[in-house]
């Protein structure tokens, strides 16, 4: 699986823009979430040896079954326009993985950490 090596080598190089990525299973589906300084750093590993060698391995092996499938969406969040609560969290997921988290004060509301002057 190109997977593993290709995460391996972005957590291995800061330099790419890869923040970080959250995994989640559940039953035959696999789902990454991954988070990138920007959508340009993320085209230019996209389109890098690594991973374009992986998809070239991927079309060749599943062109001939539909057993495995992959999709992918990106999606361009404005820097503070985005709120993630966690609470009594384990160990941390998404986002809070690749940025300082910031505590929630008493007096805090969701509308006046969303709105910008």
């Amino acid at each position: 699986m190109a997977m593993r090596p290709m995460l391996q080598e972005l957590y291995a190089d800061k330099s790419t823009g890869f923040l970080s990525q959250d995994t989640t299973l559940g039953g035959r589906t696999i789902v990454l979430t991954q988070y990138w300084e920007s959508i340009d750093q993320l085209l230019d590993y996209a389109h890098g040896k690594t991973h374009k060698e992986a998809w070239i391995n991927f079309y060749k092996k599943s062109a001939k079954s539909e057993a495995v499938g992959i999709f992918h969406e990106t999606y361009e969040v404005k820097a503070g326009a985005y709120e993630s609560v966690y609470s009594q969290m384990n160990k941390p997921r998404g986002i809070l993985k690749a940025r300082e988290m910031q505590a929630l004060t008493d007096d805090s509301t969701a509308k006046s950490r969303l709105t910008h002057p």
